[in-house]
């Protein structure tokens, strides 16, 4: 139940916020020693204090993308790029994997098991947000999340 909870929101967002926790997520090694592509994340913008669903939305995507390169893409490299502009927060992950053949339609993906990217979607979908996915056998895989923001996405520091 602790790790379930853990899970729900990872404490080293809340306390060290999305910027530092995508480097950690960037930078994080797994344990078994498998060789994993070197990750270079980099910000752009100037970084905002997102309200905690959105910072968990961002969160999920860059792991979830991560992941997917890390089991699937056989990449050397991968960038992962957080943009923050005055209407929009961005989000990239490129990688010079192995690629795959794009479906379709999103259903396709439940179809073949893909459920990560399909989870990437709906994240996406419940933020009014975009989700660009580029990807073809033999040239690595681009994946671009927008989500569009307001002051009610701003996390506002409370002082007493």
């Amino acid at each position: 139940v602790r790790q379930i909870t853990l899970d729900l929101r990872p404490p080293v967002l809340e306390d060290l916020g999305l910027v530092n926790a995508l480097h950690m997520l960037a930078d994080s090694k797994p344990a078994d020693g498998v060789a994993t592509p070197e990750i270079l994340f980099t910000v752009g913008g100037e970084p905002l204090s997102l309200a905690s669903d959105l910072e968990l939305m961002f969160f999920r995507i860059a792991q979830e993308a991560l992941s997917n390169i890390r089991r699937h893409a056989m990449a050397w490299h991968a960038k992962l790029h957080l943009e923050f502009a005055d209407k929009a927060v961005q989000l990239t992950v490129k990688d010079d994997g192995v690629g795959f053949n794009l479906p379709y339609a999103f259903t396709e993906l439940v179809q073949r098991g893909s459920l990560g990217l399909m989870g990437i979607q709906e994240r996406v979908w419940a933020a009014n947000g975009t989700l660009v996915i580029q990807s073809q056998p033999g040239a690595g895989t681009y994946l671009q999340v927008t989500i569009p923001i307001g002051p009610e996405s701003i996390r506002r520091e409370e002082t007493t």
